[in-house]
């Protein structure tokens, strides 16, 4: 049977059983295994499945098998289980890691979650493709699962989803919250029309991202007609006819936090707690796109967070006040924003390093950095 016409059918049995107590065995036998089945996996060949396989750190519910060697690895769970438990995830990723794989999988035979291990972070945070055979556009969620198809090379093909996710993400994004940037080289792209404001294109992109939502890609003309009607056209050149961005007078810390995942929210609590402790004579300010905190009317570190350009980006950006000569065996995310030629590279704030913060585990080494530079400027400052 065809993977498609499994998972339709598979639904249908969900829908029935979904409140039943449905055990692990069971939720193997009907769901997990079919689902191997029409993925070539044949889970009763020994061959290409190994069933409770047993390494030197724990025991797998099941072990996707090539040349004689598990590739990857499935853990399964009932049929109504969450899939989240931190305990559970951590035991699979811990063996995961140990026998050398990259990638395992949580499964309740209707959801697939997929992990990779590699990441330094905590395990339930390694997520990388959350396959939900539940919902209404299970669609996406089949064309997922051919990844894992016997005989395919899914490293390569997991990492080829997960970049178009990703950029299918921040396309989304946008078009639901777009930016100064993003608002401006449409404006730039537009031919003739000088009339179409900021708020006729971002409706336009919202009907375009509920069109993308619905697999209906095509504008229809009543999203046409709602930006065109009206408008008289008139040439102009696109450059000198853009919306001016409005400024606030206010900025808050909110304000930065605002939509940001949890571990860079973390990551900056830290960050902001350590300076804080330097001492009472600190003022911290906010600015458009960066916090920074001063001592004696000397900034020493410009913080901003989670975005670059016009796409989102999961990362802090940290600019101190130091020269990369001056620090000692540094981490591969920090680099020097002092060209060879004595220039310097454009960013926001100022200082002569960048650190770039994509998970609280990095905060910890770069503390003692953040201290250099607020001494630096310590020492500069008359007492």
């Amino acid at each position: 049977m065809e993977l498609r016409e499994l998972v339709e059918e598979l639904r249908q049995d969900w829908e029935e059983y979904r409140n039943q107590n449905i055990n692990e065995q069971s939720t193997r036998d009907a769901f997990i295994n079919r689902i191997l089945d029409a993925l070539g996996w044949e889970h009763h060949n020994l061959r290409k499945v190994r069933p409770e396989y047993t390494s030197s750190t724990g025991r797998a519910d099941y072990a996707l098998i090539k040349d004689g060697k598990p590739i990857l690895f499935i853990e399964a769970k009932t049929l109504n289980d969450s899939l989240k438990d931190p305990k559970t995830i951590g035991q699979v990723d811990a063996y995961t890691s140990c026998e050398g794989l990259k990638y395992y999988i949580l499964t309740n035979g209707m959801q697939w979650k997929v992990y990779d291990c590699s990441f330094l972070k905590p395990a339930p945070d390694k997520i990388v493709m959350d396959i939900d055979l539940r919902i209404e556009d299970y669609h996406k969620g089949v064309k997922a699962l051919e990844v894992f198809t016997f005989g395919n090379d899914f490293n390569k093909n997991i990492q080829k989803e997960i970049s178009k996710e990703e950029v299918e993400k921040a396309i989304k994004g946008l078009m639901n919250e777009p930016s100064n940037e993003f608002i401006k080289s449409i404006k730039q792209e537009l031919p003739v029309y000088k009339n179409i404001s900021r708020e006729d294109i971002k409706t336009v992109l919202k009907e375009l991202k509920d069109c993308f939502a619905s697999g209906e890609v095509q504008m229809n003309e009543t999203i046409k007609e709602s930006v065109i009607i009206d408008k008289p056209p008139e040439l102009i050149y696109p450059d000198t006819n853009i919306d001016p961005e409005p400024e606030l007078s206010v900025y808050t810390e909110e304000m930065h936090l605002e939509g940001k995942s949890q571990v860079l929210i973390n990551s900056y609590r830290k960050i902001d707690s350590f300076i804080n402790n330097l001492s009472p004579d600190l003022t911290k300010e906010y600015n458009k796109m960066t916090l920074n905190w001063t001592y004696k009317n000397k900034t020493f570190c410009w913080l901003h967070i989670g975005r670059i350009g016009s796409i989102r980006t999961r990362a802090l950006q940290i600019w101190l006040v130091i020269d990369y000569d001056e620090l000692i065996s540094p981490p591969d995310y920090i680099r020097s924003m002092i060209k060879e030629d004595g220039s310097k590279i454009g960013h926001y704030g100022s200082g002569s390093i960048e650190i770039k913060i994509e998970d609280t585990l990095q905060v910890e080494p770069i503390l003692n950095y953040i201290k250099q530079a607020f001494d630096k400027v310590k020492s500069q400052t008359k007492q």
